[in-house]
Protein backbone atom coordinates (compact mmCIF):
# COMPACT_ATOMS: atom_id res chain seq x y z
CA UNK A 1 0.00 0.00 0.00
CA UNK A 2 1.63 3.17 -0.83
CA UNK A 3 2.44 6.50 1.14
CA UNK A 4 -0.87 8.25 0.26
CA UNK A 5 -3.24 5.44 0.63
CA UNK A 6 -1.97 4.56 4.09
CA UNK A 7 -2.55 8.22 5.20
CA UNK A 8 -5.78 7.96 3.76
CA UNK A 9 -6.25 4.88 5.62
CA UNK A 10 -5.19 6.15 9.13
CA UNK A 11 -7.51 9.40 8.38
CA UNK A 12 -10.77 6.58 8.05
CA UNK A 13 -9.52 5.01 11.21
CA UNK A 14 -9.16 7.97 12.97
CA UNK A 15 -12.62 9.60 11.72
CA UNK A 16 -14.64 6.22 12.29
CA UNK A 17 -12.90 6.05 15.75
CA UNK A 18 -14.31 9.24 16.12
CA UNK A 19 -17.82 8.61 15.19
CA UNK A 20 -17.33 5.65 17.88
CA UNK A 21 -16.30 7.50 20.98
CA UNK A 22 -18.83 10.44 20.05
CA UNK A 23 -15.99 12.86 19.79
CA UNK A 24 -15.84 15.66 17.39
CA UNK A 25 -13.97 14.97 13.66
CA UNK A 26 -14.98 17.81 11.60
CA UNK A 27 -11.15 17.37 10.59
CA UNK A 28 -11.94 13.96 8.83
CA UNK A 29 -15.63 14.97 7.24
CA UNK A 30 -13.72 15.09 3.79
CA UNK A 31 -12.49 11.94 4.06
CA UNK A 32 -15.37 10.27 5.59
CA UNK A 33 -18.20 11.50 3.30
CA UNK A 34 -16.03 11.32 -0.17
CA UNK A 35 -15.47 7.44 0.84
CA UNK A 36 -19.22 7.38 2.18
CA UNK A 37 -18.09 6.86 6.10
CA UNK A 38 -19.54 9.44 7.48
CA UNK A 39 -22.60 7.59 8.92
CA UNK A 40 -23.18 7.34 12.42
CA UNK A 41 -22.66 4.69 15.25
CA UNK A 42 -24.13 3.62 18.47
CA UNK A 43 -21.83 5.58 20.58
CA UNK A 44 -20.02 3.65 23.45
CA UNK A 45 -19.56 4.49 27.10
CA UNK A 46 -16.52 3.28 28.85
CA UNK A 47 -13.35 1.89 27.05
CA UNK A 48 -13.14 0.58 23.74
CA UNK A 49 -11.16 -2.45 21.83
CA UNK A 50 -11.43 -1.50 18.06
CA UNK A 51 -10.89 -3.65 15.01
CA UNK A 52 -10.86 -2.54 11.50
CA UNK A 53 -9.77 -4.35 8.22
CA UNK A 54 -9.55 -1.70 5.48
CA UNK A 55 -8.87 -2.86 2.01
CA UNK A 56 -7.34 -0.12 -0.40
CA UNK A 57 -9.93 -0.47 -3.27
CA UNK A 58 -12.76 0.66 0.24
CA UNK A 59 -10.05 3.86 0.15
CA UNK A 60 -11.30 4.73 -3.56
CA UNK A 61 -14.77 6.75 -3.36
CA UNK A 62 -17.58 4.67 -4.74
CA UNK A 63 -18.03 7.14 -7.83
CA UNK A 64 -14.67 6.93 -9.04
CA UNK A 65 -13.99 3.41 -8.57
CA UNK A 66 -13.80 1.70 -11.91
CA UNK A 67 -14.07 -2.06 -11.31
CA UNK A 68 -13.22 -4.06 -8.26
CA UNK A 69 -16.20 -4.79 -5.87
CA UNK A 70 -18.72 -2.63 -4.20
CA UNK A 71 -22.30 -3.94 -3.07
CA UNK A 72 -25.60 -2.29 -2.52
CA UNK A 73 -27.30 -3.35 0.60
CA UNK A 74 -28.98 -6.21 -1.17
CA UNK A 75 -26.22 -7.71 -3.07
CA UNK A 76 -24.55 -7.84 0.42
CA UNK A 77 -26.76 -8.92 2.67
CA UNK A 78 -27.55 -11.72 0.16
CA UNK A 79 -23.53 -12.30 -0.30
CA UNK A 80 -22.51 -12.47 3.48
CA UNK A 81 -25.96 -15.02 4.03
CA UNK A 82 -24.20 -17.67 3.26
CA UNK A 83 -23.60 -19.88 5.66
CA UNK A 84 -19.65 -20.23 5.53
CA UNK A 85 -19.50 -16.63 5.95
CA UNK A 86 -22.06 -15.61 8.31
CA UNK A 87 -20.49 -18.46 10.61
CA UNK A 88 -17.12 -15.88 10.73
CA UNK A 89 -19.16 -12.88 11.26
CA UNK A 90 -17.96 -12.47 14.85
CA UNK A 91 -16.31 -9.46 16.44
CA UNK A 92 -13.04 -9.70 19.00
CA UNK A 93 -14.76 -11.37 21.96
CA UNK A 94 -16.50 -14.23 20.13
CA UNK A 95 -17.00 -16.81 22.91
CA UNK A 96 -18.49 -14.62 25.19
CA UNK A 97 -20.96 -13.15 22.87
CA UNK A 98 -24.84 -14.08 21.38
CA UNK A 99 -26.44 -12.20 18.11
CA UNK A 100 -28.74 -10.16 19.27
CA UNK A 101 -29.77 -8.37 15.61
CA UNK A 102 -28.42 -8.06 12.82
CA UNK A 103 -29.32 -4.47 10.70
CA UNK A 104 -28.96 -3.42 6.46
CA UNK A 105 -28.49 0.04 5.72
CA UNK A 106 -27.72 1.89 2.97
CA UNK A 107 -24.25 1.73 4.05
CA UNK A 108 -23.72 -2.31 4.57
CA UNK A 109 -24.70 -4.82 7.59
CA UNK A 110 -24.45 -3.78 11.63
CA UNK A 111 -24.38 -7.68 13.47
CA UNK A 112 -25.40 -6.27 17.62
CA UNK A 113 -24.17 -8.52 20.02
CA UNK A 114 -24.34 -9.08 23.29
CA UNK A 115 -21.61 -7.66 25.89
CA UNK A 116 -21.63 -4.78 24.38
CA UNK A 117 -20.39 -5.14 20.56
CA UNK A 118 -21.21 -5.27 17.06
CA UNK A 119 -19.31 -5.73 13.72
CA UNK A 120 -20.19 -3.49 10.63
CA UNK A 121 -19.57 -4.87 7.09
CA UNK A 122 -19.88 -1.71 4.77
CA UNK A 123 -20.39 -1.98 0.90
CA UNK A 124 -17.23 -0.11 0.17
CA UNK A 125 -15.08 -3.48 2.15
CA UNK A 126 -14.17 -1.55 5.17
CA UNK A 127 -15.00 -4.20 8.38
CA UNK A 128 -15.47 -2.74 11.71
CA UNK A 129 -15.54 -4.36 14.98
CA UNK A 130 -15.82 -2.57 18.25
CA UNK A 131 -15.86 -4.44 21.79
CA UNK A 132 -17.03 -2.03 24.57
CA UNK A 133 -15.57 -2.39 28.22
CA UNK A 134 -17.81 -4.86 30.34
CA UNK A 135 -18.01 -8.42 28.85
CA UNK A 136 -15.15 -7.67 26.83
CA UNK A 137 -11.10 -7.48 26.59
CA UNK A 138 -10.61 -4.64 29.28
CA UNK A 139 -11.91 -5.75 33.38
CA UNK A 140 -13.25 -2.40 34.20
CA UNK A 141 -13.95 -3.22 37.64
CA UNK A 142 -10.16 -4.04 37.93
CA UNK A 143 -8.75 -1.47 35.61
CA UNK A 144 -6.43 -4.71 33.69
CA UNK A 145 -6.34 -5.58 30.15
CA UNK A 146 -5.56 -9.36 29.54
CA UNK A 147 -3.21 -9.48 26.61
CA UNK A 148 -2.93 -13.01 26.54
CA UNK A 149 -6.53 -13.06 25.71
CA UNK A 150 -6.30 -9.85 23.50
CA UNK A 151 -3.70 -11.87 21.09
CA UNK A 152 -5.77 -14.83 20.86
CA UNK A 153 -9.04 -13.14 20.30
CA UNK A 154 -7.40 -10.52 17.83
CA UNK A 155 -5.81 -13.73 15.92
CA UNK A 156 -8.67 -15.55 15.54
CA UNK A 157 -10.78 -12.54 14.40
CA UNK A 158 -8.04 -11.12 11.95
CA UNK A 159 -7.96 -14.78 10.24
CA UNK A 160 -12.13 -15.11 10.28
CA UNK A 161 -12.30 -11.25 8.89
CA UNK A 162 -9.65 -11.51 5.80
CA UNK A 163 -10.76 -14.92 4.85
CA UNK A 164 -14.65 -13.15 4.46
CA UNK A 165 -12.68 -9.91 2.88
CA UNK A 166 -11.29 -12.57 0.04
CA UNK A 167 -14.91 -14.26 -0.41
CA UNK A 168 -16.11 -10.37 -0.83
CA UNK A 169 -12.93 -10.31 -3.78
CA UNK A 170 -11.44 -7.53 -1.52
CA UNK A 171 -8.13 -9.39 -2.14
CA UNK A 172 -6.01 -6.51 -2.73
CA UNK A 173 -3.63 -5.23 0.22
CA UNK A 174 -5.53 -4.19 3.42
CA UNK A 175 -4.81 -1.94 6.12
CA UNK A 176 -5.26 -3.59 9.82
CA UNK A 177 -5.87 -1.07 13.01
CA UNK A 178 -6.47 -2.34 16.56
CA UNK A 179 -7.17 1.12 18.61
CA UNK A 180 -7.60 1.15 22.03
CA UNK A 181 -9.89 4.30 23.30
CA UNK A 182 -10.93 5.67 27.12
CA UNK A 183 -8.17 3.40 28.50
CA UNK A 184 -6.14 5.91 30.57
CA UNK A 185 -5.07 4.55 33.82
CA UNK A 186 -5.74 0.79 32.62
CA UNK A 187 -2.76 -1.76 33.45
CA UNK A 188 -1.36 -4.65 30.95
CA UNK A 189 -1.25 -8.09 32.29
CA UNK A 190 0.43 -11.02 30.47
CA UNK A 191 0.77 -14.65 31.47
CA UNK A 192 3.11 -16.04 29.05
CA UNK A 193 6.15 -14.47 27.31
CA UNK A 194 6.81 -11.59 25.39
CA UNK A 195 3.17 -10.34 27.14
CA UNK A 196 3.97 -11.15 30.44
CA UNK A 197 7.11 -8.27 30.28
CA UNK A 198 4.22 -6.06 30.19
CA UNK A 199 3.17 -6.60 33.68
CA UNK A 200 2.21 -3.20 35.27
CA UNK A 201 2.77 -1.07 32.28
CA UNK A 202 -0.27 1.64 32.34
CA UNK A 203 -1.70 3.74 29.47
CA UNK A 204 -1.00 7.57 30.35
CA UNK A 205 -2.80 8.04 27.12
CA UNK A 206 -6.62 8.33 26.29
CA UNK A 207 -5.96 6.43 23.02
CA UNK A 208 -3.71 3.89 21.64
CA UNK A 209 -3.53 3.01 17.51
CA UNK A 210 -1.72 0.40 15.81
CA UNK A 211 -1.50 -0.87 12.35
CA UNK A 212 -0.41 -3.42 10.28
CA UNK A 213 0.00 -4.10 6.43
CA UNK A 214 -1.36 -7.43 5.06
CA UNK A 215 -0.39 -7.73 1.26
CA UNK A 216 -3.26 -10.80 -0.49
CA UNK A 217 -1.21 -10.96 -3.46
CA UNK A 218 1.87 -13.15 -1.54
CA UNK A 219 -0.59 -15.50 0.14
CA UNK A 220 1.15 -15.24 3.35
CA UNK A 221 -1.93 -14.11 5.54
CA UNK A 222 -0.14 -15.52 9.07
CA UNK A 223 -2.76 -13.95 11.57
CA UNK A 224 -0.60 -14.89 14.55
CA UNK A 225 2.21 -12.53 13.22
CA UNK A 226 -0.21 -9.51 12.56
CA UNK A 227 -2.35 -9.80 15.82
CA UNK A 228 1.34 -10.45 17.66
CA UNK A 229 2.86 -7.14 16.03
CA UNK A 230 -0.27 -5.24 16.88
CA UNK A 231 -0.68 -6.22 20.77
CA UNK A 232 3.14 -5.41 21.52
CA UNK A 233 2.83 -2.21 19.85
CA UNK A 234 0.22 -1.51 22.54
CA UNK A 235 2.93 -1.23 24.61
CA UNK A 236 4.29 1.70 22.96
CA UNK A 237 0.74 3.92 24.56
CA UNK A 238 1.58 2.98 27.56
CA UNK A 239 4.03 3.19 30.96
CA UNK A 240 5.52 1.54 33.73
CA UNK A 241 4.46 2.22 37.14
Amino acid sequence: MDERSMRKAMECRDGRVSIITGRDHKEFDCTLHELALDHGRLISRGPDVILHLIPRLALIAPLERIGGPHYDAFELSKKLARPEILAKLMPLSQRVLKLLRSEPSEYGLTYTFSGPASLEVLNAGLIESVDCGKGSFIDVKGRFLPLDKLYKECTAAVSRLLWVLGELDFKESTCVFLTLTNVKGIKLYGKTPPFRELNGFVFEDQDCKVEEHVFFQTGLLNSDKISLHLVQQLAGCAQTT
